[in-house]
């Protein structure tokens, strides 16, 4: 219990001085999350095959390169968030995890890295803060507007929950190149397999 404690303090520590960026990344996520179900419950399965490894391969791509492309668009350390990128991404990231989820989180982090100036463990903290708004958002609009198999909303949502705590554990005692590694291969291995199974 203790070290749940302290991991529950440092999680919040990650997240101190981010309140702004919280408010706006949060209300744009609620919004874009409730547009992925909409569109889940409307378009095609074809689109979901088409678009959805294409999605996870390039954020892959993106996160891989972030600081290439950081150093190019952002070159001043310590600069602001670009909120005219960065909540447009934000939102959009939202759409993709209310359409599917899978992969989500490098889908977010990818966009946070790239438009928020703060470290990755920071960001990490956010990412998994943004994750649980969009996964409330969908469990209350498919809950309402769509059958569900509560079951396995009851096996997901507890393992979804400590992967993401966890993973924030882990996060913070992992040098950014190990971890900006490990979410770059598990990014690559989602899209490929949904790619070849599509």
């Amino acid at each position: 219990m203790a070290g749940l404690r302290r991991d529950h303090r440092g999680a919040r520590r990650d997240l101190k001085g981010q309140g702004r960026r919280i408010v706006l990344a949060s209300t744009v996520s609620v919004a874009g999350s409730a547009v992925g179900c909409a569109l889940l419950l409307v378009l095609p399965s074809s689109v979901f095959d088409a678009v959805v490894p294409a999605l996870v391969l390039l954020a892959s791509a993106v996160f891989a390169l972030q600081p290439l492309i950081r150093n190019w668009i952002a070159p001043t350390p310590g600069a602001p968030d670009r909120l005219a990128t960065l909540l447009p991404g934000v939102f959009l990231a939202a759409v993709y995890g209310g359409y599917f989820g899978g992969a989500l989180g490098v889908i977010l982090i990818a966009t946070l890295s790239l438009f928020a100036h703060d470290s990755l463990v920071r960001l990490n903290a956010l990412k998994g803060l943004l994750s649980l708004v969009i996964a409330s958002v969908t469990v209350v609009y498919f809950a309402i507007g769509a059958p569900v198999h509560w079951p396995a909303v009851a096996v997901l949502a507890p393992t979804t929950l400590i992967g993401g705590y966890l993973g924030a554990r882990v996060a913070r005692h992992s040098p950014e190149a190990v971890l900006r590694a490990a979410v770059v291969v598990l990014g690559m291995t989602v899209g490929v397999y949904l790619l070849v199974s599509a």
